[in-house]
């Protein structure tokens, strides 16, 4: 209970402080609302008074400017009408003199003008006889300046014809010269070959003549430029600008190309459209290979040049110097047998030709049959026709294309086409000895022809008869 009377108490006393402070909290803030009044009265009293001040004080600063101003306006008024007479009166004396100088200029005018007609008459007479001398001149320059160009004009179109008709007649002989090439088809191969009804070459690859006659391929952006590259993911042709564009950024800036002319503006042979090329440029193969491999002994004859490793018929054979050896720590293997099997370059002495490739030229002269050896042996293992007068031929096969082609053991003469004399119709053969006979279907006659020597008769030789 007393701890309750005390609580009680506590809270009363508490109460009674905060209501004190209560009390005191709105007694003071009257009290100051109060002054604030006061202070805010005795400031407006202040500045009304100070406004009074300062509008008596402008007033009078007002009106002693206004008569300032009034004595000035007043002093530029007398300053005015007095200017003012006095250029009335210099006006009546200009006139005066004006008048007078008028009439002075008007009798000088008149005889300036007199002077003037004369020396404009003479001066006339002059200038007409100048421009009728110079008329005269320029008219005689012009009629010798036209022969001139009537000369010039004549041998100008005579150059032009001419060089029109050469280059006309070049292009035609030039046409001519590499039309030589004919495009044919392999019914058994189904693919076309070339041939040369000249010298009777055949060529599974477009020449380069024939590439050279080709139509030149515009580009398929603009369709109005030349092309001179060939996209491999677009499959498409383009010009240097079209190129630049469209390959400029993104992806198409990886895509793989190939140029379709090289320096000297002649079309590149890609061989079966593979990408971008097989064949090296001859740049690359004298910086690779070295430029003396590319250069026969007999093309130029000099003592310095490089000897040929071997020779058949045409054909020269150049290896190149052994490499060092392996160094350790590589493929000892590997390395010895690239050590021990160097380049070969093959050149024809004859046609200039050269190539790293063996030509079949190369193995058809060590297949070519030997005197007394009893017959033929082709790499092919099949026999062989003559014909009148002329060489065997041989059947060989090339593993590398996979078909078989003809030799012509005495004349050089490779083909993929049967010739006529093996198309014949073989007869009979002796069993014995080194004579068969056959059949000559354009001359509709036998004749006989000896495996070992190449003769070819159309009489029987002796110790060939019926019985045998």
């Amino acid at each position: 209970l007393v701890s309750a009377q005390r609580r009680a108490l506590a809270d009363q006393s508490a109460l009674e402080v905060r209501a004190a402070i209560t009390v005191q909290t709105k007694y003071r803030a009257h009290r100051m609302r109060r002054v604030l009044k006061r202070a805010a009265r005795q400031r407006r009293e202040l500045e009304r008074a100070a406004v009074k001040i300062q509008s008596a004080w402008r007033a009078r600063q007002a009106r002693v400017f206004l008569s300032l101003q009034k004595l000035i306006r007043d002093q530029e008024e007398e300053e005015f009408r007095a200017i003012q007479l006095t250029c009335w009166a210099r006006v009546l004396k200009a006139l005066k003199v004006v008048q007078k100088l008028r009439t002075a200029r008007g009798e000088r005018e008149k005889k300036v003008i007199e002077a003037a007609y004369l020396v404009q008459r003479v001066w006339r007479g002059h200038k007409s006889r100048q421009q009728v001398k110079a008329m005269k001149r320029h008219a005689e320059e012009m009629t010798r300046k036209m022969i001139e160009l009537e000369n010039w004009s004549a041998v100008r179109l005579q150059a032009l014809w001419r060089g029109y008709a050469g280059r006309l007649s070049a292009a035609k002989k030039m046409r001519a010269h590499k039309g030589k090439w004919k495009e044919m088809w392999d019914p058994d191969k189904r693919r076309p070959f070339y041939y040369n009804q000249i010298t009777g070459e055949i060529r599974w690859r477009k020449p380069q003549a024939l590439l050279d006659l080709s139509r030149r391929p515009v580009c398929h952006n603009c369709e109005f430029y030349e092309a001179v590259v060939e996209c491999q993911n677009c499959i498409e042709f383009y010009c240097n600008s079209c190129w630049e564009t469209v390959h400029y950024a993104g992806k198409r800036k990886r895509h793989k190309f190939r140029c379709l002319y090289d320096y000297y503006e002649k079309r590149v042979d890609y061989g079966d459209n593979e990408f971008p090329s097989r064949w090296p440029s001859e740049v690359e193969q004298d910086e690779f290979i070295g430029w003396q491999l590319r250069v026969g002994e007999s093309k130029l004859g000099r003592d310095r040049d490089r000897p040929a490793t071997e020779v058949r018929g045409d054909w020269q054979s150049f290896a190149d110097e052994p490499s060092a050896p392996p160094p350790e720590g590589t493929n000892q293997r590997a390395a010895t047998k690239d050590h021990q099997k160097p380049r070969v370059f093959y050149y024809n002495a004859i046609t200039n030709e050269g190539t790293y490739e063996e030509p079949p030229e190369w193995r058809l002269a060590l297949e070519q049959p030997k005197k007394g050896s009893g017959g033929m042996h082709a790499a092919s293992g099949r026999g062989a026709a003559a014909k009148r007068g002329g060489a065997p031929w041989t059947t060989l096969y090339d593993e590398a294309a996979g078909v078989e082609y003809y030799f012509n053991e005495f004349s050089g003469e490779t083909t993929y086409e049967k010739p006529r004399e093996l198309r014949l119709n073989l007869l009979e053969s002796s069993p014995t000895g080194d004579w068969s006979k056959h059949f000559d279907e354009a001359e509709a006659v036998d004749y006989w022809y000896n495996a070992v020597t190449g003769e070819a008769s159309y009489e029987a030789p002796a110790g060939y008869g019926p019985e045998t």
